[in-house]
């Protein structure tokens, strides 16, 4: 739906509304077997070309005196995680997790068990540790933001204490420390893999270590020890498939705080259920955005020149931002280009992450086409953008769209908004925002904010605060 008025900036937040429904969905992991580990972190920058499939890492080398010593003491805590399909008990996925209490709590990463919280009625969890004695599983307590879940074990399987890891003081490491990462790679069995912390990553919005060192499939949810053996984080993710040997593990004291929420849960004696599950989810996702936005700053947003413009980008102390110019004396105009991505999405299940933003500038310049050619050529590249057209899915309602002229406190412009709601996860919309200015017949520029995971009136503040601050720059 499209509606065309002309009004002041203000009309577009009254033009957009959208009553939106909500519907079913499906799961599967990554970061298990099968599948690549998730890529949490900012993604490596784009390349020319790329393989069909991501190639596994090596496998660990040879363990030295330390890594022997290590996987020794504590064998006996490590355990695999299979998520079964109910009924045909075909193995659908596997991680890693480890034992962090007497009554059977076990750490793991959410993305391991988000099959089991997305549809409980198709698949089980199930335990195997490493002298075979395996069981059911229950979730206790969840945390999407930083990829961590505590499972518990069947009651018969609690009837004798379990072996605990001890968790290391906050902060412990430094940078060029040992660490070791045990897991269950591509469920070959149980190994462990040396390699180095190298500190907090850049650009990121939430703190993860720097692991340099081999981890595959299926040791997501591991632990990650220091050299006495102390859990100093969570095998989570792998930078991407043109990383080598570049891994993220979680900080234990997230670890930390999951676990005492889910110790009081477990005290009660209570079933978690579903609901309760999916409520935090959807909490957790909405002080994701707040936090996602917040450190971005909108309310001020940082603009830089292009061609004769001034854009809004995302901070570079967040996002990985490029820009390319065109080729001017090949071409009868001049094409620049500026885009920015935050990759802060969150894992819900393997066609589906959530929260995240991006932006993207193109200025084209030309005192060779004319007018009317180049009104043209913007004309034909809004309408290639695709998001008024997006059709609904099984996570996602389709697009509504609302277009309007209006003119900010620089420039006039011709703005169309465009949300899709989320079927399960209420209160969540995907909003794009597409700017084009009208200002001027040798050059133009087009502008899109790309808002996914977000609360509605939260996606019209930013949208509204990009929006104005689109100007024209300054510069001679």
């Amino acid at each position: 739906m499209r509606t065309h008025a002309r009004r002041g900036f203000r009309g577009i937040g009254r033009l957009l509304a959208i009553g939106l429904t909500c519907g079913a969905a499906a799961a599967q992991p990554v970061g298990t077997v099968p599948g690549n580990l998730p890529g949490v972190l900012p993604r490596a920058a784009p390349v020319a070309s790329a393989p069909e499939a991501a190639p596994a890492q090596p496998l660990p080398a040879p363990p030295s005196s330390l890594a022997r010593r290590i996987y020794d003491q504590h064998r006996d805590k490590l355990v695999q995680v299979r998520v079964i399909v109910a009924g045909s008990e075909s193995q659908a996925s596997a991680g890693s997790a480890f034992s962090v209490s007497p009554d059977g709590l076990l750490v793991t990463n959410y993305h391991v068990i988000s099959q089991l919280v997305q549809e409980p009625d198709r698949y089980r969890a199930e335990f195997v540790r490493t002298d075979g004695v395996r069981g059911p599983l229950q979730i206790l307590a969840i945390d999407v933001q930083h990829d961590l879940a505590v499972v518990q074990v069947g009651a018969a399987q609690r009837q004798t204490p379990w072996p605990v890891m001890t968790l290391a003081p906050d902060d412990s490491l430094r940078q060029g420390d040992k660490v070791l990462s045990l897991g269950n790679p591509l469920d070959l069995g149980f190994a462990i893999s040396e390699g180095t912390y190298n500190g907090l990553p850049e650009r990121s919005l939430y703190p993860h270590l720097l692991f340099t060192g081999a981890m595959n499939p299926g040791v997501s949810g591991g632990p990650a020890l220091d050299d006495e053996g102390r859990v100093v984080g969570v095998n989570v993710a792998g930078y991407g498939r043109s990383a080598e040997l570049t891994n993220f593990q979680v900080p234990v004291r997230f670890v930390k705080t999951l676990l005492a929420r889910a110790q009081v849960r477990a005290a009660t004696g209570k079933p978690v259920t579903n609901a309760d599950l999916r409520a935090e989810m959807l909490a957790q996702l909405m002080a994701h955005q707040n936090l996602m936005l917040d450190r971005m700053q909108t309310g001020n947003w940082r603009t830089q020149p292009l061609g004769p413009y001034r854009v809004p980008v995302i901070p570079d102390t967040l996002a990985r931002c490029w820009g390319d110019v065109s080729n001017a004396d090949k071409r009868s105009y001049r094409l620049e280009t500026a885009r920015c991505s935050l990759d802060s999405a969150r894992y819900i299940k393997s066609s589906l992450q959530v929260g995240s933003v991006s932006t993207q500038h193109e200025v084209v310049t030309s005192d060779r086409l004319g007018a009317l050619r180049l009104s043209a050529m913007r004309s034909q590249s809004m309408s290639n953008e695709g998001y008024h057209v997006a059709g609904q899915t099984r996570d996602r309602t389709a697009s509504r769209c609302t277009e309007d002229f209006v003119r900010n406190t620089h420039l006039p412009l011709r703005v169309v908004v465009c949300a899709r709601a989320y079927r399960k996860l209420e209160g969540l919309y995907d909003v794009s925002t597409v700017v084009v200015t009208l200002d001027s017949a040798q050059s133009g520029l087009e502008s899109v904010l790309q808002l996914n995971g977000v609360a509605y009136a939260r996606a019209m503040q930013e949208s509204h605060r990009f929006v104005e601050a689109i100007g024209r720059s300054t510069a001679k």
